[in-house]
């Protein structure tokens, strides 16, 4: 689909979803506008700061059975980078075996600069029970906001 190149044809795009339009800078970020509508996000001002500094963000696609029933594969998820794990939080980590796969998962316990993570569904979960705990600068962010599929879309809480 082709992207309107001009200003004036973003800006009237956008007129079209009113949450939207009041935010002219989200024109120049047509992903991040998608994403927006899709998202319906009620702080889009946060969204269009992401925009500007996208190391703050990352999207990630959920792979697998491991995080079911909260997550399922081929989920969505906006993940931020900006503050450090707790307890209970889904987080995206480095997996720490060989491949650089990104695996999502809930931390269950901190242990200093370590964190323990372990999937939803501990049937079907590779996780710290088999691997050992991670370093905590392996954990890339905290998954907040699931924008796709559509129809399960909504924050991650």
């Amino acid at each position: 689909m082709n992207q309107p190149r001009s200003r004036s044809a973003r800006l009237a795009r956008l007129a079209r979803f009113p949450r939207l339009a009041r935010f002219p800078r989200l024109a120049r970020f047509p992903r991040l506008a998608r994403l927006a509508r899709l998202a319906r996000f009620p702080r889009l001002a946060r969204l269009a700061r992401l925009a500007r500094f996208p190391r703050l963000a990352r999207r990630v696609v959920v792979e697998g059975p491991s995080m079911e029933p909260v997550l399922m594969s081929g989920d969505r998820l906006l993940v931020l980078r900006r503050r450090r794990p707790r307890v209970g939080d889904i987080v995206a980590v480095a997996d720490p075996r060989p491949g650089g796969r990104l695996l999502v998962k809930r931390v269950v316990a901190l242990q200093g600069d370590e964190v323990l993570v372990e999937g939803d569904n501990r049937s079907s979960s590779t996780d710290s029970r088999h691997f050992g705990p991670v370093d905590r600068r392996a954990v890339l962010g905290r998954a907040v906001y699931r924008y796709g599929p559509p129809g399960r879309s909504g924050r991650l809480d």
